[in-house]
């Protein structure tokens, strides 16, 4: 029976006893009401309830004369058989403490500890807030909420490890679930903070304002370099031609094709580049070893001795006339080793996964770039980027001990000093990866790469082992765990629910308390907001491009958290996997989603079974079936862009 009822029911039940037997003697021979555990149906167990409860039993029975028994006098933590409400039928602890008073008002004598405490470590996590420059009252404000949500829920850890019986089953729980929540705290952190920033906060002050020309700048010399590989001679001459069109009045092209025995590929790239003059060097070479990077450097030797700055784009960017008149004038400053324009896309109309994709790229580059932009911390990409060539000798060049040659050499820069500056204008525009699995290819290599960027430069994050401030760690090492981190997190608390879920069912062991589930539905939720807010301020694009980038974005977490892992653990040696671009259609045969489509059956399988089986509609049981539909959705997105990118597919190729 539910609190409210549980009293007048009780009696009720007397009362028709009574009326059937009204010459015996009865005698109500257990009442009770436990002061912890799961609920059973409506009826919710509590310290509170429990002593409100007992006591107006009591008073009525003793009005009425009746006789009656208690149950039970001591808890005892070993009584298990009736669920883990077992423990706590008594009106005394195990350690034979009153749990209430029988008379005078009820009060939690422990309560203003677990306030204070809050309030502690709410007010503690607070003061990163007055570190925030130019913070608005919105924005303050959702972050100190935010930070006392946490401070609450370190309490609420606390009163549970005061008032429950940690036996072997909570004690299990608690140490699979509070490392992964310790690694889900930042994260979802980091994510209020930016989500709070963009929404909330003041207009970002360091993006370049190109409407304000650098007076009397300089038109150094600049060097474009373009490494290609296997790609198709088309593509690669409407790059090359756009370049020659480039609006700036001193300028080289150096082409680099590595690896590409095929005639067909780079003799038509050596012709044109013959075509356009003694600006554009053409280099053909085999067998070269060192992925990337190694064309970039065999691109340096080929650079003329007086460019001063390096410009690299990709194979497939077809460049704005304007881009080097724009932003080399920016190295006017001597202190900046680097400016980066965004990637872009000049196909994303080929159909609606194509558009989901560019549109999941724009949110990086108008969201999680000019944050970092603002604190000196961006990630430089291999494409619309330009580098003051002193810097680059001064890092060292082009290496190829990590798959991500362009997030290392930036890394390398900030650390030596260098500043960075960063437009969210675009002046390039690419091709989309050819499908999903190229899709999945590229973000791999990315996740990877940024893995082994951590293995190679934590050391110098620590106190006076590089120039990077505070601020830049902060960027870089948060936004190392929203991404690769949170995957890894989430995929692992999936696995790890999987293994638990037949003891969920058969209520085995322990049921994980809601102290420890919510915070993943809440992680979820938070996720979500932030997404929506994020791209509804600072992308340009429709809700059903929205929507679909959520998708896209949602859909790698496995490909990026298994990438991860395998660079964090590598069984053999890396390879550098190129995107595959410029094709129509699908360029593989077997389904890109496997490993996803497996574990999101599982997953939503898992929660069904959950929902029917609990019968008695425990709440903890409930919410466990909740996360692992929740849990579900990355994968199932995987499939369904899989499943998607094949139904469009054989609907273009059907005859007629």
């Amino acid at each position: 029976m539910p609190r409210k009822s549980a009293v007048e029911g009780s009696f009720a039940i007397y009362d028709r006893l009574r009326a059937a037997y009204p010459e015996k003697k009865i005698v109500i021979g257990e009442f009770g009401w436990p002061s912890a555990g799961h609920n059973f149906e409506r009826a919710v167990p509590g310290p509170f309830k429990q002593a409100g409860l007992l006591r107006d039993f009591a008073a009525e029975a003793n009005a009425r004369g009746i006789d009656y028994n208690i149950v039970e006098a001591i808890d005892q933590p070993e009584k298990l058989f009736d669920g883990n409400v077992g423990p706590y039928w008594g009106i005394l602890d195990a350690s034979l403490r009153p749990k209430f008073a029988w008379t005078g008002p009820l009060v939690d004598t422990d309560y203003w500890k677990a306030g204070w405490l809050a309030i502690l470590i709410g007010s503690f996590l607070s003061i990163s807030i007055l570190a925030l420059p130019g913070a608005t009252i919105g924005q303050a404000a959702v972050l100190a909420g935010f930070d006392h949500l946490i401070g609450d829920w370190c309490a609420g850890v606390q009163v549970y490890w005061h008032d429950h019986y940690l036996l072997h089953g909570e004690m299990l729980t608690f140490a699979l679930a509070l490392p992964l929540m310790g690694l889900l705290a930042p994260i979802v952190l980091f994510r209020v903070r930016e989500m709070a920033t963009v929404a909330l906060g003041g207009k970002p002050t360091r993006l370049l304002n190109l409407l304000l020309p650098v007076l009397d700048a300089r038109t150094p010399k600049v060097s474009i370099h373009i490494p290609a590989y296997r790609e198709p001679p088309d593509m690669l001459l409407r790059t090359i031609d756009s370049v020659a069109l480039l609006d700036y009045p001193d300028f080289e092209c150096v082409v680099v094709i590595n690896n590409t025995p095929d005639p067909a590929f780079w003799e038509p790239i050596e012709r044109r580049c013959h075509q356009l003059g003694e600006r554009f060097k053409f280099v053909c070479v085999l067998n070269l070893e060192g992925f990337k990077a190694a064309a970039l450097r065999i691109a340096m030797e080929q650079t003329a001795s007086d460019a001063e700055i390096i410009g690299v784009i990709d194979a497939d960017y077809v460049v704005d006339p304007r881009w080097l008149r724009d932003l080399v004038p920016r190295f006017a400053d001597p202190e900046v080793g680097l400016v980066q324009a965004p990637q872009d896309h000049r196909d994303g109309c080929r159909s609606s996964i194509h558009a989901a994709m560019n549109a999941e790229y724009a949110g990086f580059f108008d969201i999680g770039m000019v944050e970092r932009n603002e604190v000196n911390a961006i990630i430089v990409h291999g494409t619309m980027c330009l580098i003051r060539r002193t810097a680059l000798d001064a890092a060292g060049g082009w290496s190829s001990d990590t798959i991500c040659e362009d997030s290392d050499l930036g890394l390398t820069l900030l650390e030596l000093g260098w500043r960075a500056h960063y437009t969210n204008r675009r002046y390039g525009w690419g091709l989309l990866p050819q499908d999903y699995l190229a899709f999945k290819t590229q973000r791999a290599r990315w996740a990877g790469g940024a893995v082994q960027i951590v293995k190679k430069h934590w050391r110098r994050f620590l106190p006076g082992r590089s120039l990077l401030d505070h601020n830049q760690k902060r960027e870089f090492v948060f936004g190392w765990l929203s991404w690769f981190g949170s995957e890894i997190v989430a995929v692992a608390a999936a696995l790890l629910n999987l293994i638990w879920l037949p003891f969920v069912v058969f209520q085995v062991v322990a049921i994980p308390d809601p102290l420890l589930l919510l915070p993943s539905i809440a992680a979820f939720l938070i996720s979500l907001i932030h997404f929506v807010s994020a791209y509804r301020t600072r992308v340009a694009i429709p809700y059903s491009q929205m929507f679909g980038a959520m998708v896209v974005f949602m859909s790698v977490q496995w490909t990026v958290a298994s990438a991860a892992f395998k660079a964090a653990f590598p069984a053999q040696e890396t390879f550098f996997h190129r995107t595959r671009k410029g094709g129509s259609g699908i360029a593989h045969a077997r389904f890109p989603a496997i490993p996803e489509a497996v574990l999101g059956l599982l997953l939503v399988a898992g929660g069904i079974t959950v929902f029917a089986t609990n019968i008695y509609r425990l709440l903890e049981i409930d919410l466990f079936g909740a996360i692992l539909i929740i849990q579900s959705l990355p994968f199932l997105s995987a499939v369904a862009v899989a499943g998607l990118e094949r139904f469009s597919e054989a609907a273009n190729n059907k005859p007629g």
